[in-house]
């Protein structure tokens, strides 16, 4: 687990997953890992990040995903988020039993 920590954390730095994620849906894939390796917190800042600064991968208030002007709703990312959200809340198999275990 520890090797896969820091792999993730590097991983997330290096690509600038929280800075300027290339797809929506990145984001909730390294959260679900994040959350399997016990990184609530990088979970939940992965979950959560605001709209990236390049105006790539923005949630519209429509709900979708925009990226840029080549694909006007994204819908991968609304179903990769909500399935990290479940899992963030709703748990895992062998995550322990514990409230919001993510």
């Amino acid at each position: 687990p520890d090797v896969l920590r820091a792999t993730l954390t590097q991983a997330v730095a290096e690509l600038k997953i929280l800075e300027d994620a290339p797809w929506c849906s990145s984001p909730p894939m390294y959260a679900m890992a994040a959350a399997r390796l016990g990184l609530r917190e990088l979970a939940a800042e992965l979950i959560t990040q605001p709209n990236t600064t390049s105006g790539t991968s923005a949630y519209l208030a429509s709900g979708h995903c925009r990226m840029n002007t080549f694909l006007p709703a994204y819908t991968a990312a609304n179903g990769a988020l909500l399935a990290a959200v479940a899992m963030l809340v709703g748990g895992w198999d062998g995550d322990g039993g514990g409230a919001l275990p993510g």
